[in-house]
């Protein structure tokens, strides 16, 4: 009986709630598990419909204040995950505990991702890291997904909107037609380049 408990999918809103979306330490997160993140997420793809799914950790709730523009990168933001525990903790001091407040971050839920990218044949596209390192993480991932399509390129480029480099970026990954885009190249260079 416990055997099979552990293995055993609990079940998951399907759908956003009124109060899924809370403000915690002057920041709007949203209050899901990983299994929400991927439905969002296939829900999207399956609608050919821009998603954006951003983070919020420490960093990025000092930088909400001191980096110009960063915030309207959240403002944006279709789903934005709660990637740090040091956030859930300051949450529960200010009385949020009641509500189901989790840390979710890609490393959560990227098991399930790459077997749903694998058994839908999706295609990703990797932006970010030195160059050969997305290289070599692709190919190791082709491994184990084989019918999921990887694209890469490193993020040591000058990120100028209208400079050249970032045009023939832009042109590798329109040609690509990825179906999932991620971007790493920290904060707040990667929010401000996918703004």
């Amino acid at each position: 009986m416990l055997e099979r408990r552990r293995h055993e999918r609990r079940p998951f809103r399907k759908s956003r709630r009124p109060l899924e979306r809370i403000e915690v330490l002057g920041a709007q997160v949203d209050l899901v598990r990983p299994e929400e993140v991927m439905h969002h997420v296939e829900a999207a793809v399956e609608a050919g419909a821009p998603y954006l799914v951003a983070n919020h950790n420490l960093h990025s709730l000092y930088l909400l204040r001191r980096a110009p523009g960063f915030a309207d990168f959240f403002a944006a933001a279709d789903l934005i995950e709660v990637d740090s525990t040091p956030v859930v903790a300051f949450a529960r001091l200010l009385g949020l505990q009641s509500r189901p407040f989790h840390r979710c971050t890609y490393l959560d839920w990227r098991d399930h991702f790459w077997s749903v990218a694998n058994r839908k044949g999706w295609r990703i596209f990797y932006l970010g890291g030195a160059p050969g390192v997305a290289e070599n993480a692709a190919e190791q991932l082709r491994l184990s997904y084989p019918d999921a399509v990887i694209g890469v390129r490193h993020g040591y480029f000058d990120a100028q909107a209208d400079g050249a480099e970032n045009q023939q970026v832009l042109a590798e990954i329109t040609a690509f037609a990825p179906d999932i885009l991620f971007v790493g190249m920290g904060m707040p260079r990667q929010e401000r380049w996918i703004l």
